[in-house]
């Protein structure tokens, strides 16, 4: 048997209890919250973004771009959706990726899912693979560690602009 990453229950046999008692499991990630309120609150405003990953072995990526708001799916995790913020159109971001040793390169990314709770997994995307993980506001910052062992670090910007890039 799997046990669920969210419920901690088995799959085969829990599915159902996860799905009733998710709600019970969500907490808002103010950060995240505060970038979608800003958007709503004027046309003129806008949410540039800056991301950094880091892998133990020395790999590293920066990216920036801007969000716009939208609603995201939360399953697998719990039915229906959520506030989030995500890049349009795709691929949105031009990553720059540093490897030990080697040329730098440069890859297109795309922000399929920031949620606004913790009910849905932050969702990025590249040409080769994508970036899941738990989000974690860290004062204005979003955290947190996907699958294959980066580190993300997601940073926000507030700004109104004369002329807004949506």
């Amino acid at each position: 048997m799997f046990a669920h990453r969210k419920c901690n229950t088995l799959i085969a046999s829990a599915t159902i209890v996860c799905f009733l008692s998710s709600s019970a499991l969500a907490a808002s990630l103010p950060c995240v919250q505060r970038a979608i309120n800003w958007n709503n609150a004027d046309t003129r405003n806008s949410v540039p973004f800056a991301f950094v990953a880091l892998h133990e072995n020395g790999i590293g990526a920066y990216g920036a771009g801007w969000l716009v708001n939208s609603y995201c799916n939360r399953q697998p995790y719990a039915l229906g959706t959520v506030s989030c913020l995500v890049t349009q159109p795709y691929p949105g971001v031009t990553a720059l990726v540093m490897r030990p040793h080697q040329p730098t390169t440069m890859l297109p990314f795309a922000v399929d899912v920031i949620p606004s709770d913790t009910l849905a997994q932050v969702h990025l995307r590249q040409p080769s693979a994508t970036h899941d993980f738990d989000p974690i506001c860290v004062g204005n910052f979003l955290v947190g560690g996907d699958q294959y062992g980066n580190r993300w670090t997601i940073s926000f910007d507030l700004q109104q602009n004369s002329f807004p890039p949506r």
